[in-house]
């Protein structure tokens, strides 16, 4: 059981680490978290797994709505516009880009 245990959280980043003294009969454990897995795949595009590219986007939104886009961008309606607004000015608004959204 510890052994399964260990494994599932050394995927998140987490080691622990169990011990006993034999004199004192006491068992110790320590915890190591890594704050690099902790900030990594932050933020709701992650959590859903949308990662969608630049030229998909522009191809969904030509049959669908604002509100459909974003929600198939995997962001909020107004973050999805200030996204598009800033890809127009940059000249990256195509189906042909293929850099994530």
């Amino acid at each position: 059981m510890i052994l399964w245990l260990n494994s599932h959280l050394e995927k998140q980043g987490i080691k622990l680490r169990l011990g006993s003294l034999k004199d004192d009969k006491q068992c110790s454990c320590s915890l190591e978290l890594s704050l690099k897995h902790m900030k990594r795949d932050a933020g709701k595009k992650r959590e859903y797994g949308t990662h969608k590219s630049i030229g998909a986007v522009y191809l969904y939104r030509k049959e669908h709505n604002s509100k459909e886009t974003a929600l198939y961008s995997g962001l909020p309606l107004r973050s999805y516009q200030r996204r598009v607004k800033k890809y127009k000015e940059e000249g990256r608004w195509t189906e042909d880009e293929k850099a994530f959204f």
